[in-house]
Formats: structure tokens, C-alpha cells, sequence
């Protein structure tokens, strides 16, 4: 049983594309980070995503957003790299 209780607030910032971003989500006390592989402003190619989320410490979530996509595509996962869980996908 989980240790949180109910009035628990989930921080999770999404958008991140640089070594700093993570940096300081992850001090600011982040429990997910977050990548935009769709289209967007924000958007990470798989290979900046790779060298981001291999900064970020065992205890915080990756998560990624995507639109639109096939998520092996965008994200093949290379080995040694943690996953990145898919937080929204429309069809």
C-alpha cells in the first residue's frame, strides 16, 4: 500500500528539452519529467530524449507525449535507457 496520502500532489512537467530544464525539475522536486515527441514547440527528437532521460535520477518518471504516432517509432528505447511511458496518445 502506498506510504501518500489522498491530498498528495503528482508533480509532473512536461515540455522539457534541455539539460538544464531537467536539472532544475528534477531540484524543484518533480516526480515525472516529461517529453513532447508530437508536433509541437517543445518537441525532442529521439536522440536529444535519450541523452535528457539518462539524466534523470531512478526515483523520477519519464514521460513522453505523443499525437498521432506509432511510440516504438518515435521512442525505440535504446538499450541501457529506462522507458519513457506514454502520458497521451489520440488516434
Amino acid at each position: 500500500m502506498s506510504t501518500r496520502t489522498q491530498n498528495h500532489l503528482f508533480i509532473n512537467l512536461c515540455g522539457l528539452r534541455t539539460e538544464r530544464d531537467v536539472d532544475k525539475a528534477v531540484e524543484a522536486g518533480a516526480e515525472a519529467i516529461g517529453f513532447m515527441f508530437a508536433n509541437s514547440s517543445r518537441q525532442v527528437d529521439a536522440t536529444t530524449a535519450v541523452r535528457l532521460v539518462r539524466r534523470v535520477p531512478s526515483g523520477v518518471m519519464t514521460v513522453g507525449g505523443f499525437r498521432d504516432q506509432a511510440v516504438l517509432e518515435v521512442w525505440p528505447r535504446p538499450r541501457r535507457t529506462r522507458p519513457v511511458i506514454p502520458a497521451c496518445r489520440s488516434a
